[in-house]
């Protein structure tokens, strides 16, 4: 299995945080991929073979993933199994960053993802092919971001929610959305209509997904005790940690040290995407 780690060009790096390409044979040894609920927002274009991975959200059966596919904020794990030759470029987006390409709150896309030949189907068309046909990744690359280019519709920046964005990293999810609005001189439901139209997520939830990646950061490579854990990531006690955990993974804390679980993807992902303080430890 290959993986590359690409950066954007320059007019799309205030939106864009980065491009991951996955990309395998048939014949490679190949394990289901888990994915944990994060901050961070996709689109995913396929180059593969078509029609070929499919999803299953949670405890839900398994579905199609779509080829070309815009990815929402998620609650649940999502698990992928790819049943023949796999490439596919992931386009991670910044905070605030995909709603710079949609028409619609991304909030409302929660545990969803849309075919993108269904919102641009005109531009997916002309594009399709052209992924296809093209040998490397750069170039590929360049084909998906003079699309991203046509379809963006920029808008006003909100230095303020951007702000209370960093706020929430640093404090990795141990502040209360009354604190934040209160640092930013707003009031409580102000704060949050701001907060949601510019991230796409009410703050509350934001906060929740902020917490849980810290919490897996945590429990990675540690023998820490579920308590000290719990306490590190602003849980009063044990039993709510646990709650929270498994609304997110449908499993417990303590899976997190089985290290033969980890697939050669989330041994990439860990190791190359620390650069990034939007991103943690999100593939299995």
């Amino acid at each position: 299995m290959r993986f590359n780690y690409l950066m954007p060009s320059k007019p799309l790096q205030d939106i864009v945080e980065y491009y991951l390409i996955i990309e395998s044979q048939k014949s490679d040894e190949r394990f289901p991929t888990e994915v944990f609920p994060t901050m961070q927002l996709e689109m995913a274009f396929t180059f593969g073979s078509p029609d070929s991975t499919l999803i299953r959200r949670g405890q839900q059966g398994l579905e199609k993933a779509p080829d070309y596919s815009l990815d929402g904020f998620s609650a649940t794990k999502n698990t992928y199994i790819n049943q023949n030759d796999l490439g596919v470029i992931m386009v991670g987006f910044k905070p605030r960053g995909l709603q710079h390409f949609v028409d619609f709150n991304v909030y409302e896309m929660l545990n969803r993802s849309l075919d993108l030949k269904d919102v641009r189907p005109k531009e997916i068309r002309r594009i399709e092919d052209q992924i296809r046909t093209k040998r490397t990744d750069e170039e590929r690359i360049k084909v998906i971001e003079d699309f991203l280019l046509l379809i963006t519709r920029r808008k006003e920046k909100d230095l303020l929610i951007e702000n209370a964005v960093f706020q929430i990293i640093g404090s990795k999810g141990k502040i209360s959305v009354k604190e934040l609005a209160a640092q930013n001189y707003l009031g409580q439901k102000q704060f949050t209509r701001r907060f949601i139209r510019t991230i796409g997520s009410p703050p509350k939830f934001y906060l929740r997904l902020v917490r849980f990646q810290n919490i897996l950061t945590l429990s990675k490579g540690s023998d820490s005790r579920l308590t000290e854990v719990a306490l590190e990531s602003g849980f009063f006690d044990q039993a709510h940690f646990i709650k929270e955990f498994k609304q997110f993974t449908d499993e417990k804390p303590t899976s997190l040290h089985d290290h033969s679980l980890q697939t050669e993807l989330g041994r990439f992902f860990e190791e190359n995407f620390k650069k990034s303080i939007f991103y943690n430890s999100t593939y299995r």
